[in-house]
């Protein structure tokens, strides 16, 4: 990434800081918050209203015991049992114990569960992290910038998780208007056009007094919201491949580093072997395909879509049958091919592939039964139904809370202690 290309975007953010601060001044004098020239908050119950009730509208359509009884029926799956959503844009994961019928990742309970129960196990018995692994631990990392991703990976994070965020505070809102719960406030947030979201606040004292199948339907709709919007990134990845057979893009391998002459840096590789790839992952399987029957000397086949927009076969001889002699190293976003190529995923696909991993890390996350996430609320929920004592109740959630975060943390720690986490 060239880093003076954030030059135009910080100008463009002080002009944008410049022009709202003389708005503030006026008529939006009690809406917009700036935060020393840094960050912007915009609040503004009636226009988020306006934007929610035009939404809710499709919902109005609907009975309401129908949208109580399917959301909190994807939130229970969620929850107790998988998320509903193929890993077609995460393939990597589908050989790991925690995911069903190599599609479905199984739920966040039983991952934090097992995760915890394989920890204890590897240190009573000492049991290498790769074994844990290959026993069915599921790393999880934090994003940090410069130490589990490069800054440019960074910002693209950013931006999709600003996305999805969005659209699960605007879920919550949309169906707690729906069961005609009123917005207390609303807005959304920026710094720099990069970090950014949404939050939309009902009157909790008019939920907390609604009937159960409302509640359950307020606290799930922003877990099913970020499933929706999941499975929509799978499908517009699968319309992406057929587009890209018929035109070279937008998925495919980006070529950074090149010793062959044929393939200028900037290429994309469409194909190896006649096999599609279309993006780094495949990479995988491909070679495997191709390698049933090992020879000192492989020639692959490429297909590559040159910057001058030719499109060329270009043999590229290998000599190994191993795949990790093929292929040198692999990061989240590229590869290098037997020293000779270094390639990325495409810009479209990392979009894709980051805001179909944050919306299953949301729909994981606040479908935990812990407070104070959406799980917990559901729960509590639950709750309240059978057990009279709010002592009991409290007591039930706070431990459950402590278990599971915990559980969390240890997961957390332990991929970092034992160095299993992926640099991107």
């Amino acid at each position: 990434m060239n880093y003076l290309d954030v030059v135009p975007l910080v100008v463009a953010w002080f002009i944008f800081v410049s022009l709202m601060y003389i708005a503030s001044r006026g008529k939006l004098k009690d809406s917009v918050k700036i935060y020393y020239g840094l960050a912007i908050i915009v609040r503004g119950k009636e226009n988020v209203e306006k934007i929610l009730r035009a939404l809710k509208r499709p919902l109005e359509k609907m009975p309401s015991k129908f949208i109580s009884a399917i959301t909190s029926i994807i939130f229970m799956i969620t929850m107790l049992f998988l998320i509903p959503v193929p890993l077609l844009l995460f393939p990597t994961l589908q050989n790991s114990k925690l995911v069903l019928f190599k599609y479905f990742l199984y739920s966040p309970t039983v991952i934090i569960v097992r995760n915890t129960f394989l920890v204890f196990e590897s240190v009573l018995h000492h049991i290498s992290p790769a074994q844990v692994v290959n026993m069915g631990f599921m790393t999880l990392q934090p994003v940090i910038p410069g130490v589990t991703v490069t800054l440019y990976t960074f910002l693209l994070i950013i931006v999709t998780a600003g996305i999805s965020i969005l659209v699960h505070e605007i879920a919550h809102g949309t169906v707690a208007l729906r069961y005609n719960i009123p917005i207390v406030s609303g807005g959304f947030f920026t710094s720099f056009f990069i970090l950014m979201g949404g939050f939309v606040e009902p009157d909790e004292e008019k939920l907390n007094s609604s009937p159960l199948q409302t509640r359950l339907a307020v606290y799930s709709a922003g877990v099913v919201s970020n499933i929706l919007l999941a499975l929509l990134t799978v499908v517009i990845y699968e319309i992406a491949k057929v587009v890209t057979i018929g035109t070279g893009y937008p998925l495919g391998l980006v070529v950074v580093k090149s010793k062959v002459a044929q393939i200028p840096p900037g290429s994309i590789v469409l194909s190896v072997g006649g096999l599609h790839v279309y993006n780094i992952y495949d990479m995988f399987p491909v070679l495997s395909a191709l390698f049933n029957k090992c020879q000192y000397t492989h020639t692959l086949l490429l297909k590559v879509l040159t910057p001058n927009h030719r499109i060329m076969l270009v043999p590229l001889q290998v000599k190994s049958c191993a795949i990790y002699d093929i292929i040198r190293s692999v990061s989240l976003n590229s590869m290098n091919i037997g020293g000779i190529l270094t390639v990325e995923n495409t810009l479209f696909y990392q979009f894709l592939f980051w805001l179909f991993n944050l919306n299953i890390t949301l729909a994981l996350l606040n479908a935990l039964p812990a407070y104070p996430v959406d799980g917990g609320q559901f729960l509590y929920a639950l709750l309240t139904e059978v057990i009279e004592s709010e002592k009991a109740r409290k007591l039930i959630l706070y431990t459950l809370s402590v278990l599971f975060w915990s559980g969390l943390l240890l997961t957390i720690m332990y991929t970092f202690k034992a160095g299993l986490y992926v640099v991107g």
